[in-house]
Formats: C-alpha cells, sequence, structure tokens
C-alpha cells in the first residue's frame, strides 16, 4: 500500500464528531449525514448565493448548474442565481424534503472539505461564543425584556413582559409575565422532522427543583412507555398508514464509530479504486489511527478484562515477529466486510435520506 491517501482522519470534521456527547449524538450524526447528501449542499449553494454569502464564480456555476436536474421546480427557471423569489421556495425544500434548516448555520457550506467553497479559515463549526445575548423592545404599552444564557449542551431562554396601562384619576399600572423555556444547544443545529413525520412534542410542568433521581425517573418511564408504543406520538405518515423501509440498529455506536462511518463514506466518494482495493486502504488507515487488535497473554489477563487489547500500529511493526513467535492472534482494527458494510450503512443514510429514520421521520 502507500503512505498518499486520499484523506487524513485526523481532520477536523472526523474528531469533531469523536467529540459528540451522548445526549447529542444522534441528532449531531443525523446532521452530518445530511449535508453530505448532494442535494442538500446543491440548494445550500443556491440559498447562500442568492443571500450574497457567497459569489458565484464560473467553476461553482457549473457544478451547480450540472447538478440542478434533479430539482423539479429549478428547470423551468431561466436564471436560478438571481431569482430572489427562489430564496424563500429553496429554504422550504430543505426544510420540508431535507429536515435541513439553512438559517440554523448558512456558514456550514465553508467548513467541509466536500463542499467546493470550502474556507481553511473556518476552524471551527461554531463561530459564535457569545454565552449571553439580550434584547429589548416595546410596543404602544407593551415592553419586553428577553435574555438567552448559552450553555453546554442547552440555553435558557427567559421573557418578561410589562403591560402599562393609564386610567383616569389613578396611577400607571404594570402587569408582568415571565416565560422560560430550555432549548437544545448541541454541537450542530437540530434535525427537525417536518410536521408530517415529526416525534418532537413539547414537555409541560418539568420542575427542575425536584431531587434529580425523580426528574430522570419520569423521562425514563416516558421514554419506556414510547418505545413499547411509537403511536403514542402519531405522525401524519403513520396516521395515513405510510411504510418506511427497515434501517440497520445501530444504537450501539459511539462518537468514534459514526467519526469512521463519516471518513469511509466521504473516502470513498473520492476513491476511484475499486470497492474492495478502497476498503483496503482504508483498512491501513485505521489501523494506524487506533492500533491493531491482539490477544492478551494469561498474566496479562486481569479478571473482569477483556482478553484483547489495542495496541500502537507502529509498537505492532516493531514487534510483529515477537508477536508471531508467542502466537498471538493479530487482528486488523476493521476487517474488509466490515468497512464494505459500513460504506453501504452510509450510503442508505446520505443518500437514501435515511438519517429522517434516527430523528423519528
Amino acid at each position: 500500500m502507500t503512505n498518499e491517501y486520499l484523506l487524513d482522519r485526523n481532520y477536523h470534521q472526523y474528531t469533531d464528531v469523536e467529540e459528540f456527547k451522548n445526549y447529542e449524538l444522534i441528532n449531531c450524526v443525523a446532521y452530518e449525514m445530511a449535508v453530505r447528501n448532494s442535494d442538500v449542499l446543491i440548494l445550500s449553494l443556491i440559498w447562500n448565493i442568492l443571500s450574497k454569502n457567497i459569489s458565484l464564480t464560473k467553476k461553482l456555476e457549473k457544478f451547480i448548474l450540472k447538478r440542478k436536474k434533479n430539482f423539479n421546480f429549478l428547470n423551468n427557471k431561466e436564471n436560478i442565481f438571481e431569482d430572489i423569489n427562489l430564496k424563500s421556495v429553496v429554504q422550504e425544500k430543505l426544510k420540508d424534503t431535507y429536515f435541513f434548516n439553512i438559517e440554523s448555520n448558512e456558514k456550514w457550506i465553508n467548513y467541509y472539505n466536500f463542499s467546493p467553497v470550502q474556507n481553511l479559515k473556518f476552524n471551527s463549526f461554531n463561530e459564535s461564543n457569545n454565552n449571553l445575548e439580550k434584547n429589548s423592545h416595546s410596543y404602544n404599552y407593551i415592553e419586553c425584556h428577553s435574555q438567552r444564557n448559552i450553555h453546554t449542551g442547552f440555553q435558557v431562554e427567559t421573557s418578561l413582559s410589562f403591560i402599562h396601562t393609564i386610567e383616569a384619576d389613578k396611577k400607571d399600572f404594570s402587569f408582568h409575565e415571565v416565560k422560560r423555556s430550555i432549548k437544545t444547544n448541541f454541537s450542530r443545529p437540530v434535525i427537525k422532522a417536518s410536521m408530517n413525520f415529526s416525534k418532537l412534542s413539547s414537555l409541560e410542568d418539568i420542575n427542575f427543583a425536584l431531587p434529580e433521581k425523580e426528574l430522570v425517573s419520569y423521562i425514563l418511564h416516558l421514554k419506556k412507555e414510547f418505545d413499547k408504543n411509537n403511536s403514542l406520538l402519531p405522525t401524519l405518515s403513520e396516521i395515513t398508514l405510510e411504510k418506511h423501509y427497515e434501517i440497520e440498529d445501530i444504537n450501539n455506536f459511539n462518537s468514534i464509530d459514526w467519526a469512521d462511518c463519516f471518513f469511509i463514506y466521504d473516502y470513498y466518494q473520492k476513491s476511484t479504486f475499486s470497492i474492495n482495493e478502497t476498503a483496503k486502504y482504508l483498512q491501513e488507515i485505521f489501523n494506524k489511527y487506533h492500533g491493531i487488535k491482539i490477544n492478551k497473554l494469561k498474566f496479562e489477563i486481569k479478571k473482569g478484562e477483556s482478553k484483547t487489547k489495542y495496541i500502537p500500529f507502529d509498537f505492532y511493526i516493531e514487534n510483529k515477529d515477537r508477536f508471531l513467535k508467542q502466537n498471538r492472534i493479530i487482528n486488523d482494527y476493521y476487517s474488509i466486510s466490515t468497512i464494505k458494510s459500513r460504506y453501504k450503512l452510509m450510503q442508505i443514510f446520505i443518500e437514501n435520506l435515511g438519517y429522517k429514520t434516527l430523528i423519528g421521520g
């Protein structure tokens, strides 16, 4: 094999995925899948051009026009890059068909290496680090103040409204109302199903002054009941008896597994080699990145521990002969069949919009 690879597993768009927390994992993974869908990319590029966020070069124009035939609503347009009314149409198409809100982070197209307008200056997906935002406005006798506090994983929005009334021979009277809500603040924007498919529901009357054990117990109870009967929150598609294809159970995947899956998919997209040959390159890359799996000797095995371990690739190469003499069982980090299977899985999630099923669509 060769040391000249098409992609680097250490690149930030893969190490970012490794950092996704458990409470945000599936949403962020679904977002990473959505941005890799070719239709989402083309529509996002058009929206950004119409919004004047990026310039239309001849190369970019050719890239888009070559692929716009996939969209019937664009084919009868003479100049899609100057029709400002098309902006809202594209935005709604992204939301309804792809569950993708372009306004949540319109500059995502500058971040990824599969985008034709990648900007290497974008080292971080989320540019803003402000953890406190305030806003005030008045309308006639109503005065409103709002504040958003941003924390790791969530944000708290608080609004305070004053209604001033003036009555004859009486002093001003002020009535105030306080509203609070907690929303997500994940590493990636939230992927929301359209109302036809959504399992999203508001959760009322949650009192955070209650003991942690009671709150967690209640949430777990709701989740357990929902898992037993998904129709507790029926979608329009379920009401109309529309059926969706089933996908492989990926509940045991962690953030590193998903990062590897995205790397596999992106690598295959760039590769000009056969499926098997590409899998061999990927196998070598993962061995160098994660290490080699070997069985432990008897004296190395401690009670309750695994009988195998991973060792750095360079250490394995230096001690390969010794390991063979010890009759160690040596395995690659991923088998060729696993790599090919993961690629097919990612094709379903990305190209066939299977990611929508991950978030209840």
